[in-house]
């Protein structure tokens, strides 16, 4: 069985039938899966019924997946945006009120011997949250575990 190179240089559409790479242009050309060593788009645009989508919005690239980082700002900022609604939710909003309370109360009790009038004014849930420095452990020992979750994480979390 031989290997090939398939390099797509001209408009066409790409698509997967049972173990085939199918490629209509102004013909149409079927490649066993198998057979395909290495596919290469020139020029990809990615479409919904005939839509052009803003790539950046729908998909993103991981070019070495043994390399990446699990704690990417964006998913990081919608982790914490979900704790926020989760914070201020009818279960825990009167622990989180004591909580900030709490933190206004041991701030001015740390100002009280300065000459000054010290206050805490922008003491949020969300404040409190993002101060926290929140990431995600990444002690994965395996490389398909972490980009399996990764890929979760993104389409739970990462709004961009």
């Amino acid at each position: 069985m031989s290997w090939r190179t398939v390099i797509i240089s001209t408009r066409c559409k790409l698509d997967l039938k049972m173990g085939y790479r199918v490629i209509r242009a102004e013909d149409v050309k079927r490649i066993f899966l198998d057979e395909i060593a290495v596919l290469v788009i020139e020029k990809s645009v990615l479409s919904k019924d005939g839509i052009i989508l803003d790539i950046s919005k729908n998909l993103e690239i991981i070019f070495d997946f043994l390399d990446f980082d699990i704690n990417k700002k964006s998913l990081i900022s919608g982790i914490v945006d979900s704790l926020g609604k989760k914070a201020l939710s009818a279960e825990n909003f009167l622990r989180t009120q004591k909580l900030l309370s709490d933190m206004e109360n041991y701030i001015s009790d740390l100002a009280f011997e300065y000459q000054c009038d010290i206050v805490a004014e922008k003491i949020n849930v969300m404040s409190v949250l993002k101060s926290a420095g929140i990431c995600l452990r990444d002690e994965y020992t395996d490389n398909a575990e972490k980009l399996l979750d990764y890929m979760e994480l993104v389409r739970e979390f990462d709004k961009n």
